[in-house]
């Protein structure tokens, strides 16, 4: 991302910052070029409903170092600029397969590795339902190990006791 970002020319400041913020709230393209100073509250972007392609209101937080720019709403940019930065930045640094939407699921990746639940996830990206986040349930596996070892420990021994004392004596009850 940090590739990207120096890839843009500081004459693009405006959608520099947007690409950035892209990838640090998920918010799809249409909703960034749609918000205004009254979508800020406390550090959070609230959208609208007429803002969001569900049509259902979301609220998104926003990295501390990243709220400053929310001062700049709305942004200074069209739709047919940010692109051509976008593609221009994206060529720059040999990846002409990138997309805009993918820095949603950079996103996505980024809210997993912190540990974050798929329905936060659903909810910070606005998806419908936990089935349209499940495309990124790959990124929750690594938590998998983490909740093995927050399990509680039993003594091993016990159970290798028990399978012996069962090799040698298959009728024995366990409580005997």
């Amino acid at each position: 991302m940090s590739q990207l970002l120096q890839a843009i020319l500081d004459q693009n400041s405006v959608e520099k910052k947007v690409i950035a913020l892209a990838a640090l709230t998920g918010l799809r393209q249409g909703e960034l070029l749609s918000l205004e100073a009254s979508n800020v509250h406390d550090g959070r972007i609230l959208l609208r409903p007429d803002q969001t392609k569900s049509g259902k209101t979301r609220v998104v937080p926003v990295p501390e170092d990243a709220r400053a720019w929310l001062e700049e709403l709305p942004f200074a940019t069209s739709y047919h600029r940010l692109l051509t930065v976008w593609e221009k930045a994206r060529v720059a640094v040999g990846r002409p397969d990138l997309h805009f939407h993918d820095l949603r699921h950079s996103y996505a990746s980024m809210l997993a590795q912190a540990g974050e639940s798929m329905t936060t996830v659903r909810d910070l990206l606005g998806h419908s339902s936990l089935i349209v986040t499940s495309r990124y349930a790959h990124m929750f596996d690594a938590g998998l190990d983490d909740i093995a070892a927050r399990l509680p420990r039993l003594n091993a021994a016990i159970c290798d006791q028990a399978l012996r004392r069962g090799a040698t004596d298959e009728k024995k009850p366990l409580s005997a």
